[in-house]
């Protein structure tokens, strides 16, 4: 498996330095199972979406509104710019799509709807869909192969294709803990779901794209990121209801159970866990093993970012062309705090 362009590790390896957690950090943190019927079944069987009504509780609070969008559906933060990300997907996942990422300013304000989008420049861009940046490269999950751009200007900076290793619905993106790249499949294995990993060290075969994951189910896994409270990864699923603590080369573990039909993830430093779930139409919050909605009215609601300077996440409401965003409030007191999982 060769990349298009080996620019795109050399980029990554020194953009590596930085740990994921930086990423998505949030209040208290100082760093920042089926078949493919079966997934088009539980889509089908999923209620009309109703228009954004977003109600926050116990200190959550709309902070704005960005419309315009095109089925949006991943937010990344990045504090360095101080800006956030939006991939959108266009509506559709043919070859024929053309979706594009857009830059929004933190306090709400479109910088540039179209800032990267295959209409210009050479690039190649259908439905990207999981966003995350490594030092000055934008990564983004598009079809079945993994696109890096730089985050300053747009330029293309080459892409990982994984259809080879199986690759079938590439969604969420992640830095991983030893410096790679973490990227979930969805739709692979018939809705079983895969993990698959991309190298930015090491040299010949060492950098090979790989699956990670086991045989086991995920579930169709949707939003991946690094916990570092838990010192591992956390996956939602998006095909099944349950939220799991992984690694690579191991079997999931169910961390809790939800409504189902999980989207975004993002650990916070203080040990609790954000999550989206279409079925509830909300984000909801993980402490231990509970599970409780902190906003309501949220039609859709996918891959969420932490704006760890302001303690505000934002969130992509794919059915409705809207990005909100609200207020993280601090932990309750008294909660416990997670201890790491053993396997």
């Amino acid at each position: 498996m060769k990349l298009q362009h080996r620019a795109i590790i050399a980029l990554l390896t020194v953009g590596a330095a930085c740990k994921p957690t930086e990423q998505r950090a949030a209040a208290g943190d100082t760093a920042q199972a089926g078949t493919q019927a079966t997934a088009e079944a539980t889509a089908a069987a999923a209620p009309e979406p109703t228009p954004a009504n977003p109600k926050g509780s116990e200190g959550w609070e709309l902070v704005t509104t960005v419309k315009g969008f095109d089925r949006p559906e991943s937010v990344w933060y990045d504090s360095t710019l101080d800006v956030y990300f939006v991939s959108n997907t266009g509506g559709s996942n043919g070859s024929d799509s053309h979706g594009y990422i857009s830059r929004v300013k933190s306090d709400g304000s479109i910088d540039s709807l179209r800032f990267i989008t295959d209409a210009r420049n050479d690039i190649t861009l259908r439905t990207p869909r999981g966003l995350a940046i490594v030092g000055d490269t934008l990564l983004t999950a598009d079809g079945k192969s993994l696109r890096a751009f730089d985050k300053h200007t747009g330029a293309s900076l080459g892409d990982v294709d994984l259809a080879q290793l199986g690759a079938e619905l590439l969604n969420d993106v992640a830095p991983g803990s030893d410096g790679s790249i973490l990227v979930t499949d969805t739709r692979a294995r018939d809705g079983a779901g895969a993990i698959f990993r991309v190298p930015t060290k090491g040299e010949g075969s060492a950098r090979t794209p790989q699956r990670v994951s086991t045989d086991a189910t995920l579930g169709g896994p949707n939003g991946i990121t690094w916990d570092r409270v838990r010192d591992h990864y956390l996956v939602a699923s998006f095909l099944g209801n349950e939220i799991h603590s992984w690694m690579p080369g191991s079997d999931p573990k169910s961390l809790a159970t939800g409504p189902g039909r999980f989207d975004g993830i993002a650990a916070l430093g203080d040990g609790r866990i954000l999550v989206t779930s279409w079925n509830d139409s909300s984000l909801m919050v993980v402490r231990g093993d509970t599970v409780r909605t902190v906003i309501s009215g949220l039609p859709h609601p996918a891959d969420i970012g932490i704006d760890g300077r302001r303690q505000r996440v934002a969130i992509p409401l794919s059915a409705t062309n809207e990005v909100v965003i609200f207020t993280i409030p601090h932990a309750t007191a008294g909660r416990e705090v997670p201890r790491k999982v053993t396997r």
